[in-house]
């Protein structure tokens, strides 16, 4: 079975979380990661997240749900090579467990065997490392002292009277308010998201719902507020079939990665063709609950912090269905270079 070999594109979300393991708390993915709005080779980087996790939740007990998971991206991703991953345990008591993730791909793309053989032989030299993560564990509490949680910034419609992203994008292009074709353009750009059996609907108050980030000449609701205020914000589920509770969490990961590092491009009416690298650099994921299930509606709002040094700083809040519970959320720092300068001739 080579790297490369096209029919290892994932099928379902099951398959592209799959590891092997080959002993000694390391692991290969059974297929690559897959890409996202990247016109190159490179994995969207909710696979890699969620790749490193679902490695750490091999090596816990059944009982011991994840609350926390940092880690930095050491480099892109390959399409056309599988995840190396080896977790090391560094704290295992009745209430926590710790574990530290190396990510890594082959320097080239091989034959699965060979690669398995070149793993177990700790040929760490021919790897390129790709992520390394903290991934935190709690065991059940028998009862909490206080319960609380924050609201989203704004009130939006409900996911009933919502439409899939595509449907919106189609129609707005009808009416003229997006380049012709923008609505197949996502569809292409963002198909992995199908691909996986996650559906997603737009919230038309978010600024996002009424741009698309490409028609950033568009007014929105927004325009008034400081950046730092505005907001976009959609909901998805999971339709297809999770075998386990590490999946259902891997695939929030891989989901809770999206569209943070150009949202703040999108809040400031901006987009793609003003700006260089865009790209995440760390990230910090944490849980507010003992168990997710990706078959209900979640609510996700984005909003974008700070920005300087060539730098973001920008939150993604998960919420349930009803915005009345916090369930995670994800913050990025992200890589964000102007436009190369053109050349005067």
């Amino acid at each position: 079975m080579a790297a490369h070999a096209v029919e290892l594109a994932p099928k379902s979300l099951s398959a592209q979380l799959a590891l092997r393991s080959i002993g000694d708390d390391q692991f290969i993915s059974v297929i690559p990661p897959d890409q996202m709005a990247n016109s190159k080779s490179i994995a969207y980087g909710g696979c890699t997240i969620s790749a490193s996790l679902h490695a750490a939740f091999q090596t816990v007990g059944p009982n011991y749900a994840l609350y926390s998971a940092t880690g930095s991206f050491l480099g892109p991703s390959l399409v056309d090579r599988p995840f190396i991953a080896r977790v090391r345990r560094v704290r295992d008591t009745r209430s926590f467990a710790t574990r530290v993730i190396d990510l890594s791909q082959s320097t080239n793309a091989v034959p699965y065997e060979t690669l398995t053989k070149a793993v177990k032989e700790n040929l760490e030299k021919t790897e390129r490392k790709v992520m390394i993560m903290i991934a935190d564990f709690q065991a059940p509490e028998p009862e909490a002292l206080l319960q609380y949680s924050v609201k989203p910034f704004r009130q939006y419609s409900p996911v009933e009277i919502c439409k899939p992203h595509d449907q919106t994008a189609l129609e707005m292009e009808e009416k003229g308010l997006l380049p012709p074709g923008v609505s197949e353009g996502l569809k292409k750009e963002f198909g992995l998201v199908k691909k996986l059996q996650f559906e997603q609907r737009t919230t038309p108050e978010g600024v996002m719902g009424q741009t698309f980030g490409a028609a950033k000449w568009l007014k929105t609701s927004q325009d008034d507020l400081d950046v730092t205020e505005k907001t976009s914000a959609d909901y998805f589920r999971h339709v297809g079939t999770t075998q386990t509770q590490a999946e259902n969490v891997c695939g929030l990961s891989l989901m809770m990665d999206g569209a943070l590092s150009f949202i703040p491009l999108a809040h400031n009416a901006m987009w793609f063709d003003e700006a260089g690298p865009c790209s995440t650099l760390d990230f910090a994921l944490r849980l507010y609950v003992t168990e997710i299930d990706l078959s209900k509606w979640h609510l996700r709002e984005w909003r974008t912090i700070v920005a300087d040094h060539a730098r973001t700083y920008t939150e993604s809040r998960l919420f349930d269905k009803t915005g009345t519970k916090l369930v995670a959320n994800m913050t990025q720092q992200c890589i964000l270079r102007p436009a190369p300068k053109k050349q005067k001739l």
